[in-house]
């Protein structure tokens, strides 16, 4: 998803538990002339999702879209 939205013109704010796949997409969006920027943080604890607005605004300026694509990597529950 990132790699769209970025093809199509966005700067994309990447966030996740694993910095090495953090800088493997920003490097893929910056290879094709994109803008990205990344933060390694834990999105189950409150403060970790206010450092990252607060540096995705100090980055960007704004936020004009968000994905929330945080997974679970437990069994499945039917």
């Amino acid at each position: 998803m990132a790699l769209l939205f970025a093809k199509e013109g966005a700067a994309v704010f990447l966030t996740a538990r694993t910095e090495s796949e953090l800088a493997g997409v920003a490097k893929e969006i910056k290879d094709q002339e994109g803008k990205s920027a990344y933060m390694k943080a834990d999105l189950t604890h409150a403060r970790e999702c206010e450092k990252v607005i607060l540096e995705t605004h100090k980055k960007f300026g704004r936020v004009d879209i968000l994905v929330n694509n945080a997974g679970h990597y437990g069994r499945w529950c039917r």
